[in-house]
């Protein structure tokens, strides 16, 4: 990503090896795990300081690693959403989740939907990228190299959407699910610049070609 991000969310998804959990978690200044992923913090030998969730699948060395644990209950909310609200109640305004990815598409798009809802800027680190919730109010702007993949996908509708600075951009473009959206999209090397008027959207980067991440 453009910036190393200060506050990092960990999830339960293991599709994240430990060396490239370590990369991100090596540059957050608070780390909070959802659940199991305290343990995912351990495996790649870090401590969360809050630990948040109805800790059902968090072993006990993931409880005793933690600097504080709060047991939330809820069941009518995901422990992706507590995460995320108790950022936002700790007056933090943006965080990076991480270990979303996994083997349950149900537990990906929960998170998505979660993010796109929550207030906060959300972005993600991916085993192949980064990415982040686009809104109204946050848009993107980033330096990409030539040729570094990058796609627009609208989560419900995002109308007035703009995409610059790739092979093929577009201007005031209505994105929906069922027709119109941005896949496998290329940069042409500076600037792009990502913005819509309503709606949300998630915006996935790729590796860069030249780099060696």
């Amino acid at each position: 990503m453009n910036r190393a991000p200060e506050i990092v969310g960990v999830l339960g998804a293991d599709d994240m090896n430990p060396a490239k959990l370590a990369s991100w978690l090596s540059k957050a200044k608070r780390i909070y795990a959802a659940d199991s992923g305290a343990d995912r913090c351990l495996a790649a030998g870090f401590r969360p300081d809050v630990l948040v969730g109805d800790l059902d699948s968090t072993s006990m060395a993931g409880r005793e690693a933690a600097r504080e644990v709060r047991y939330r209950p809820d069941q009518d909310h995901t422990d992706t959403q507590k995460l995320l609200h108790e950022v936002e109640r700790d007056g933090f305004s943006e965080i990076t989740l991480v270990g979303l990815e996994g083997d349950r598409p149900d537990h990906f798009l929960a998170t998505l939907f979660a993010a796109a809802a929550s207030p906060l800027a959300v972005s993600f680190g991916f085993r192949g990228g980064w990415g982040c919730i686009v809104k109204p109010e946050r848009p993107m702007n980033a330096e990409l190299a030539a040729k570094t993949l990058i796609s627009l996908l609208p989560i419900g509708r995002a109308s007035e959407a703009y995409l610059t600075g790739v092979v093929w951009p577009f201007e005031g473009e209505e994105l929906r699910p069922a027709g119109a959206y941005s896949i496998s999209n290329r940069a042409v090397g500076g600037p792009v610049n990502v913005r819509i008027e309503s709606g949300a959207a998630l915006l996935f980067v790729g590796i860069s070609p030249s780099s060696g991440d």
